[in-house]
């Protein structure tokens, strides 16, 4: 079924269409002012785009990025010692929530930058509860998903 919202269509395809029909990003703000924001999200959904040309492809990386969290969520729960049937609990509140619901059935990009940051307070608390953990090493995961996460205009 084809994106019917307005915003996921212009907002978040722009990249992807313009790098399939001109095969470069053509960064000129006085043609596309979308050439100044930060557009991580859609540079994500460039590529599979660019390789199939269709919207079900970035529909399928936006689920991918939803099981990146879920997966995330399992094991921020395993660091506070939890149980198997609660971090299921956890998954299950997150996947039912109908705000999941709608950002995995659309183009936004905001289940990218939640992974991302997900992914960096995954990282904080590793460090935070675990004292033998290398701490450079997850300092600078830490650095490198909290930094992607701020690179998002949704």
């Amino acid at each position: 079924m084809p994106e019917v919202g307005y915003d996921a269509l212009v907002a978040h395809l722009v990249v992807p269409e313009r790098m399939e029909y001109f095969h470069r990003w053509i960064y000129d703000p006085k043609v596309l002012i979308w050439s100044l924001g930060p557009l991580n999200g859609n540079w994500v959904f460039t590529l599979p785009y660019i390789v199939t040309t269709s919207e079900t492809v970035i529909r399928i990386t936006n689920l991918g990025f939803l099981a990146v969290i879920c997966f995330l969520v399992r094991d921020l729960m395993l660091s506070f010692n939890k149980t198997s049937r609660e971090y299921l609990i956890a998954i299950l509140l997150l996947l039912t929530t109908p705000l999941t619901l709608l950002e995995s059935s659309t183009l936004f990009t905001d289940l990218i930058w939640t992974a991302y940051s997900v992914a960096g307070a995954c990282a904080l608390f590793k460090i935070l509860l675990d004292e033998s953990t290398c701490r450079k090493t997850w300092i600078y995961l830490i650095g490198i998903f909290l930094g992607m996460s701020c690179g998002w205009v949704s």
